[in-house]
């Protein structure tokens, strides 16, 4: 899917999106010769990587971030005992590798359910598995 962008800012800028092998480009076309630097907020991107891919993309960017970023945070010093984050359809399962660890996540479940669910924003985290 390409998309084509247009906007005035003393000149014109061309911005020029495509998709190969699941990674996103992005082209910024603009005269060479300019008084000024040209801007470019995040706010833009966003919405055109929004615009290309909608809700699909945010949802895999929620997974990601939960996955690589919340947990590891959340857990402190016992993330080095949890491996194999997986998210699917609202449950977050994770490998335990000490049982009595895994036994005490199990009894903490509400608990870290809860600040999973605070650190993302939302409810976004339904249900935990340890195995």
């Amino acid at each position: 899917m390409l998309l084509f962008l247009s906007i005035v800012v003393y000149h014109v800028v061309l911005f020029f999106c495509f998709e190969a092998q699941g990674l996103i480009f992005l082209f910024i076309f603009a005269p060479m010769k300019r008084k000024e630097p040209i801007q470019i907020s995040s706010d833009l991107i966003a919405d055109t990587i929004e615009m290309m891919y909608g809700p699909k993309l945010k949802y895999r960017m929620q997974v990601y971030r939960l996955t690589e970023k919340v947990c590891p945070k959340v857990l402190g010093d016992l993330a080095r005992y949890a491996t194999n984050f997986k998210f699917e359809r609202g449950t977050l399962s994770m490998r335990i590798l000490s049982a009595p660890l895994r036994q005490n996540l199990v009894m903490q479940h509400d608990l870290l359910m809860k600040r999973l669910n605070e650190e993302m924003g939302e409810e976004f985290v339904e249900h935990i598995t340890f195995y």
